[in-house]
């Protein structure tokens, strides 16, 4: 509110906050935050980052409408890899799904599209395409170097 005396800013937010209107900041406070589809849709999804940010969003509810931070911040929660909601780019706080374990291959499945598509198919469809260059295929077996 322009021109208002400091003094009276909390009175004037009390007041206005009786009549019904939702007082918010859009100056340093906790900005609202962005999850994608996640598990709700996404076979991606290496976490519920829909439950994260259910619970983020309950936690810090009070600094979305009531800035207590002298800074803003926004979370943003990507349930994987992919980061589709762009969160290394554009948050103060990622929150990013990533996978752990070791890279598991369906050695039969592999074979029935190798049997399906051909190992040309392989090779310049999948081996190829990596880019780190992790996949190889030896004796008909498609190996994973997992080292990196």
């Amino acid at each position: 509110l322009q021109s208002i005396d400091e003094a009276h800013v909390q009175e004037c937010f009390d007041k206005l906050n009786e009549k019904g209107w939702d007082l918010g900041g859009a100056g340093a406070g906790m900005r609202t935050a962005v999850s994608c589809a996640g598990p709700a849709r996404c076979e991606q999804a290496c976490y519920d980052n829909l439950e994260l940010h259910l619970h983020a969003l309950r936690h810090f509810v009070g600094q979305l409408h009531r800035p207590e931070w002298n800074y803003k911040i926004k979370f943003k929660f990507s349930g994987c890899p992919n980061d589709c909601t762009n969160a290394i780019m554009r948050s103060d706080l990622a929150v990013i799904g990533t996978w752990k374990d070791a890279i598991q291959v369906d050695e039969p499945a592999v074979k029935e599209w190798i049997e399906e598509k051909g190992v040309d198919a392989l090779v310049n469809q999948v081996i190829n395409l990596c880019p780190t260059r992790a996949i190889s295929l030896e004796d008909g077996n498609m190996k994973i170097d997992t080292r990196d």
